[in-house]
């Protein structure tokens, strides 16, 4: 009797042993993080403007991902537990991202400068001859800012508005059915701030996920180069002869990278779809091809001249070797790539239609060009802007 006894609780030990060991195989061991790394790491942001960093944390199945958000400036940016930052004032801070898991730690550092400013009037008016006194004008911007002024005359002035879009809003106790359906109201740049709006060409301004350099500002549009290299690209997937019009640069910029996430949709409706003429190259004579309609395209020999200065080396087919420019201007159009001078690519053919012009890393441009299938040629894209 005592021996079945402990035979029946042996096996009973034995079964709880047994099940014990099943759930030990049957739990999930946690898969730890081994890094973290951040999208950008460098950012330039205008005063009152938000962006959002995103974290890559491997290995992808990685079981916690939780990550630990922090400023070293919070009076400059801050950050929020999703990525999200803010800037609030003059300055640099560094934006640190720490995995929960392992303590593994990424960062950004953001420099915060003032936008662009300008005076703007407002000049109000009524069909019956009212008065306008009292009325209430609001500029808005596309990121929530407001500027508001009572008038005290028909011409509303406003002062340090950033430049950019921004929408009218006019109310009046006394006239809101008039002012709301027929208030005619204009806003004009006032004479002193014609200057200071054209002392903007050559700064740099933050669109989409890139730093651009304004080179041309015209009817409230901006012409805008990407201030550094943003990538590596053949301009043309066989070595073939091939112009500007028909090339596989010109096919990437205005269909993947115009649609990409490097965009949003209201950047997208602020790209102004232009006529770019495409010349012969000046040196050489060859064919630069028939005009295209561009969002998103690369300067030409002229432009690069036109813009980032001219020493006379292209009129005059003067300057250093055979089809260099090479001149005072040469550090204003050296570009770099991963932090280093790099050469990048012009759209104007070189001396046969087999090359296309450069810009070297010595900043010389490079008039016979280079061979259009060379796979690590610089992309410095180009577009006007609505502002």
């Amino acid at each position: 009797m005592k021996t079945s006894k402990i035979i029946t609780l042996m096996l009973g030990i034995v079964c709880l042993l047994l099940l014990i060991n099943s759930c030990d195989s049957n739990t999930t061991k946690p898969n730890p993080v081994t890094g973290i790394s951040l999208n950008q790491t460098i950012l330039d942001m205008p005063i009152g403007t938000i962006r959002i960093l995103r974290a890559n944390i491997t290995p992808e199945n990685a079981t916690n991902k939780d990550i630990i958000w922090t400023s070293t400036n919070n009076s400059i940016v801050t950050v929020t537990n999703t990525g999200v930052i803010s800037s609030l004032s003059l300055g640099s801070a560094t934006i640190i991202a720490t995995t929960q898991d392992g303590g593994f730690t990424a960062m950004c550092n953001v420099s915060v400068y003032q936008e662009p400013t300008a005076t703007v009037i407002i000049n109000l008016s009524t069909s019956d001859g009212g008065s306008v006194i009292g009325a209430t004008v609001v500029l808005q911007n596309h990121v929530g800012g407001a500027f508001q002024e009572t008038a005290t005359s028909s011409s509303v002035i406003f002062t340090n508005i950033p430049f950019g879009l921004h929408s009218v809003i006019v109310s009046h106790s006394g006239y809101q059915p008039f002012i709301d359906e027929t208030l005619s109201v204009q806003s004009n740049i006032v004479s002193h701030a014609v200057q200071l709006i054209n002392s903007q060409i050559g700064t740099i301004i933050s669109f989409g996920n890139y730093n651009w350099r304004v080179l041309d500002i015209q009817s409230g549009q901006a012409l805008i180069v990407s201030e550094n290299i943003i990538e590596q690209r053949v301009y043309h997937n066989s070595n073939t002869g091939i112009t500007w019009a028909g090339c596989s640069l010109r096919a990437y910029l205005n269909d993947d990278f115009y649609n990409s996430s490097a965009f949003s949709n209201e950047d997208r409706s602020r790209i102004v779809q232009v006529t770019n003429v495409n010349l012969n190259n000046q040196w050489y004579g060859t064919n630069g091809g028939v005009n295209t309609q561009d969002m998103i395209f690369i300067l030409s020999i002229a432009e690069v001249v036109q813009y980032f200065g001219d020493s006379g080396h292209l009129a005059n087919q003067t300057g250093f070797g055979n089809g260099f420019i090479n001149d005072e201007y040469n550090s204003n159009r050296i570009a770099t790539f991963n932090g280093s001078d790099y050469w990048w690519w012009l759209r104007s053919p070189g001396d046969h239609n087999l090359f296309v012009s450069y810009v070297s890393h010595y900043g010389h441009i490079y008039m016979p060009g280079g061979d259009v299938n060379h796979n690590h040629g610089g992309v410095r894209p180009a577009l006007w802007l609505n502002l």
